[in-house]
């Protein structure tokens, strides 16, 4: 067992017969110098960097468990982490967390659910915002990435992203993962805007998301756009669900994960 499933298994089994809480983390993090969320043992990750304030503050080592994992250089405004504590967390406790975390990372409450509530599991739906720019800002680069040089069809853009309204298997968009048991994803909402001349938003809600798929969808989409992939290749590859004639992967620093809802959170 290596270090990283040693940890999932501490997570898992951090529940004793002593008598435990369940708590539920709402944070927002700047992704931008951290290997993502996942705990990875010899990285930074936002995981390990919450889990090393957490135990400081309540002296005794504690784990906690995320809603998703995002990459390195990915953010996130609206995230939820579930830890389970038998001790009686100290009063300001979100204002020592804070105290005590990076700028980067910022806990908005801490607040006891049920303990059958799970960040992960009991999600129903996530949403995620991509965020792109065609001419050099230097106010931008590190929450948007830059697409520079290359002129788009914003109309067929819009036009083909709606296409995938149509699908529930997405295989074709995304990145293979042996965990993966399906690659079934239903979207609720999927959209572009153009924010400015120079500046555009991808917006896209699912149940559940693969493992690099909305970059994919980004990069893929904006190929279209360009005609660099014929509308008729990106249907030909969703429909039979085989790989599109370009393998694309929009960079991680535009890519920001804004909402996450559960049956028990307004």
């Amino acid at each position: 067992m290596d270090l990283v499933e040693k940890h999932i298994e501490n997570i898992e089994n951090q529940q004793s017969d002593i008598e435990y809480k369940r708590y539920f983390i709402h944070l927002a993090y700047d992704g931008s110098n951290y290997a993502g969320w996942q705990y990875q043992g010899n990285v930074p990750t936002i995981q390990q960097t919450i889990e090393e304030a957490i135990s400081k503050i309540l002296n005794t080592s504690t784990s906690i468990l995320g809603c998703g994992r995002t990459d390195a250089g990915v953010h996130a405004t609206n995230y939820y982490a579930h830890f389970d504590t038998s001790k009686i967390l100290p009063d300001s406790f979100v204002f020592k967390l804070n105290n005590v975390l990076p700028n980067a990372i910022s806990i908005y409450d801490v607040f006891e659910v049920y303990n059958e509530m799970h960040a992960r599991y009991s999600a129903t739906e996530r949403e995620y915002d991509y965020f792109l720019h065609t001419r050099k800002d230097p106010f931008k680069i590190r929450f948007s990435s830059e697409f520079r040089f290359y002129k788009y069809d914003f109309e067929k853009l819009q036009d083909i992203t709606q296409l995938l309204l149509n699908y529930t298997d997405f295989k074709s968009l995304s990145k293979y993962n042996p965990d993966n048991k399906t690659t079934i994803c239903h979207l609720s909402k999927i959209s572009w805007t153009q924010i400015d001349d120079h500046s555009y938003k991808f917006n896209i809600a699912a149940n559940r998301f693969l493992y690099n798929m909305v970059r994919r969808i980004v990069a893929t989409t904006m190929a279209v756009s360009r005609d660099r992939i014929s509308i008729a290749d990106f249907k030909n590859a969703m429909d039979t669900q085989t790989e599109m004639p370009f393998i694309l992967t929009a960079p991680p620093q535009g890519l920001h994960l804004v909402n996450v809802k559960y049956p028990f959170l307004k």
